[in-house]
């Protein structure tokens, strides 16, 4: 099922044969997880030795607890843009936010993030 609806959300239907899905999810999965690894990685070295698995479980609880509370307000404002008049998601403008989102983040974490 998953398979077939992002089949049909791709623009140009190149993931017909699942190839194109699986390879994503892959990726997904390890960039997913080179985030958490990272980030995780970062607080160890800021706490001190005493509190260390305190501050990395404080940085799990708020990416997967309070991000998606503080975000679930804000998540049908994107479908407001997004649909059009027939009902139909603009997939480019999606894909083109979402791009847009992680190249500001990344540029403010390459200047604020100086350790």
């Amino acid at each position: 099922m998953l398979e077939r609806l992002s089949a049909d959300a791709a623009p140009h239907k190149q993931a017909e044969n699942g190839l194109t899905i699986i390879a994503s999810q892959a990726l997904h999965g390890f960039f997913y997880a080179c985030f958490f690894a990272g980030a995780y990685i970062y607080v160890g070295r800021l706490a001190g030795t005493d509190v260390r698995h305190s501050a990395q479980t404080v940085c799990g609880i708020i990416i997967l607890g309070f991000g998606p509370v503080i975000a679930a307000p804000f998540r049908d404002m994107p479908a407001k843009v997004l649909i059009n008049p027939q009902g139909a998601i603009n997939y480019s403008l999606l894909w083109y936010t979402l791009s847009a989102v992680g190249l500001i983040t990344g540029i403010a974490f390459a200047l604020f993030f100086r350790d």
